[in-house]
C-alpha cells in the first residue's frame, strides 16, 4: 500500500474542501485509520448504518440504493480494493432544489450511494474526537440529540423560571463558512493523540 496518510489526505481534500493542501506533520496517527477505513468489515458497519429509507435515492452516478445493496459485497469489495490501491475517486454531488417556505429554494447536494458509505466509515473512525465540541445547549447534529431533547430542554428550563427563548442561526452558515480555517481546525484535532 501507498502512504497511507497520504492517502487519507487526498480523500479527505477531495470531498471537503477545495482548497491548498494544510497538512504539515499532523500525521501519527493517520495511516492505521486510513488501513481501518480500507477494511470491508468497516465499510459493510458503515453500509448497515445508512439509512436505506429511501430505496431510490441516488447521487450523480444514478445508482440507487437499491441496486447499491443488490451487489453489495461486490461493491463494498470494489470500495475497500479502490481504497486500497489509492484510486478512490468522488462521484460528483447530485443538486436537487428543494422548495422554501417563504419562497425560493434550497440546493440539497446529494452524494452517490457508494461514497456515502465511505464517508459513513470515516465518520465512524473519527467522529468520537469531535464530541467534545458538543455544547449542552445544542441538540441539532449531536449523536443522541434531537429536536425532541430540545423540545424538553426547553420545557425544563420553563418549569424552573425562565421566560425568554432565543433562536438564533447564521443565515447561510455552510456557504460563508471560513473553510481554510474550518478545515485547519480539523486538522490539528485529528493529528491529535487519541
Amino acid at each position: 500500500m501507498q502512504d497511507a496518510g497520504a492517502s487519507l489526505r487526498r480523500l479527505f481534500l477531495m470531498r471537503a474542501w477545495p482548497v491548498p493542501l494544510v497538512f504539515t506533520g499532523h500525521i501519527d496517527n493517520m495511516p492505521s485509520c486510513y488501513d481501518r477505513l480500507c477494511r470491508p468489515s468497516v465499510l459493510r458497519k458503515a453500509w448497515k448504518k445508512l439509512n436505506k429509507a429511501n430505496k431510490h435515492s441516488h447521487g450523480f452516478d444514478n445508482e440507487t440504493i437499491q441496486s447499491f445493496k443488490d451487489r453489495l459485497d461486490e461493491n463494498i469489495e470494489k470500495i475497500s480494493n479502490k481504497l486500497k490501491r489509492n484510486e478512490y475517486a468522488f462521484v460528483p454531488l447530485r443538486a436537487k432544489p428543494i422548495p422554501k417556505e417563504g419562497g425560493g429554494f434550497r440546493i440539497l447536494l446529494i452524494p452517490a450511494v457508494r461514497d456515502r458509505v465511505v464517508l459513513t466509515a470515516l465518520k465512524m473512525l473519527i467522529g468520537y474526537r469531535f464530541r467534545k465540541f458538543d455544547r449542552p445547549c445544542s441538540h441539532g447534529y449531536v449523536q443522541g440529540r434531537s429536536r425532541f431533547t430540545a423540545i424538553t430542554a426547553i420545557r425544563e428550563l420553563a418549569a424552573s423560571g425562565h421566560k425568554w427563548v432565543l433562536e438564533a442561526d447564521i443565515k447561510k452558515f455552510f456557504d460563508k463558512v471560513p473553510r481554510d480555517k474550518l478545515k485547519q481546525k480539523f486538522v490539528r484535532e485529528f493529528g491529535s493523540p487519541a
